[in-house]
């Protein structure tokens, strides 16, 4: 292009990870990578790609995050409630699907008992995303799935009740129905 470097998206994404301030970096990987915009595959390749390169401890981060289903601070947060809490059988940001197709990804899945578990933070769920997500909810909830809701103060003022009602509704679950409201 007339002597005009270019670069891919992907690419930009990685430069910027590297030197944005940490949380300006966290937030684009979590927009990013929730648009499927970059993805495990793209932070590994760049990795394998260029080892040396300035920025590679946070992309590293990024890619072990992406592998366990994590896209926020908050999601890692509820990880490290759910690892300590010795709570298992979980799996994170995973797509649901129902008779009609895809629903979409969900921050934690519990498969079997059909518990879902969503990290809601004002950062990333503006008007368009909180619409969005009531849609969602609700094909969740018509597919038979119990959704809960925890915000950054649940996670870390109020981690104690975050885990009590994980473990209330999972046990609920097992034995064929839910807690009453």
């Amino acid at each position: 292009w007339n002597g005009m470097k270019l670069t891919t998206m992907q690419r930009g994404f990685l430069d910027a990870l590297a030197i944005l301030p940490t949380d300006e970096a966290q937030s684009l990987f979590s927009w990013a990578s929730t648009r499927a915009r970059l993805t495990a595959d793209d932070l590994a390749d760049h990795l394998n790609n260029s080892p040396k390169r300035w920025g590679n401890n946070r992309i590293r981060r990024f890619l072990n995050d992406a592998r366990k289903g994590i896209m926020s601070e908050a999601e890692r947060i509820a990880h490290e409630i759910l690892h300590a809490g010795k709570v298992t059988g979980w799996t994170g940001n995973t797509v649901v699907r129902d008779a009609q197709g895809i629903i979409g990804p969900v921050d934690i899945l519990f498969a079997k008992e059909r518990l879902v578990l969503e990290v809601d933070g004002r950062k990333y769920h503006g008007d368009d995303r909180f619409q969005d997500d009531r849609r969602r909810d609700n094909r969740l909830v018509s597919a038979g799935y119990c959704v809960l809701h925890f915000t950054w103060a649940d996670l870390t003022l109020r981690s104690h009740i975050m885990l009590e009602q994980v473990r209330v509704n999972l046990k609920a679950a097992g034995g064929g129905r839910r807690p009453q409201p």
